[in-house]
């Protein structure tokens, strides 16, 4: 089992990574805020075509689930970072009906620097938020992905799992949680939890 992570690793400090537009930003500046003491909540999802973070995004995206105007609210904010290339974001966030920012980070190094592991087990137990059947989820990324054309081979990492980050402007982690399958994002239920939001 990874240790727990108190404080972003120093060489996640400096890595890169890509908005929808190709920009380059260095991870730092995502959750260093200027003295406002905002909280940041990142969730690190698996490649742009997995049917189950897509459900998970739809969840989030939701009225019930977690909205910019209670997080602005409560001085936080959301981001999300995938690991396929930039050029899917749009299409990712039109598919979720997401209000949030989302970036890439096509290379995996911030992924590795938080110790999130690479696995295709689905685990024991589907979580509430996947309301779609596994046959039905595999179809959904499939279209999805053959829909790409073109850019069907740049979702991402298909092994590739990721977790959720509450970091204050500090740099320090205050809660953390990494995917030890592919359908093991935190709840959406407990997330509002963890951000005080109910």
């Amino acid at each position: 089992m990874a240790a727990v992570l108190t404080s972003i690793p120093s060489e996640a400090i400096s890595l890169p990574v890509v908005d929808a537009n190709g920009t380059s930003h260095l991870f730092s500046t995502l959750y260093s805020t200027d003295g406002h003491n905002q909280q940041t909540l990142v969730i690190f999802i698996r490649h742009f075509f997995c049917g189950s973070c897509k459900e998970y995004v739809t969840g989030l995206s939701k009225e019930n689930g977690i909205t910019p105007n209670e997080l602005s609210n409560s001085n936080k904010r959301l981001i999300i970072i995938g690991c396929g290339q930039p050029n899917l974001i749009e299409q990712y966030k039109k598919d979720t009906k997401c209000p949030f920012t989302i970036y890439c980070d096509p290379t995996q190094k911030l992924y590795d620097s938080f110790g999130m592991i690479r696995t295709l087990s689905l685990g024991e137990k589907k979580p509430d938020y996947i309301k779609s059947s596994f046959l039905s989820n595999v179809a959904k990324s499939a279209v999805s992905q053959i829909s790409a054309g073109t850019c069907m081979f740049q979702g991402g990492d298909i092994r590739q799992n990721g977790g959720e980050y509450l970091i204050n402007e500090r740099g320090d982690i205050i809660w953390s949680h990494n995917m030890i399958n592919t359908q093991d994002h935190v709840e959406i239920k407990e997330l509002r939890k963890i951000l005080v939001l109910d």
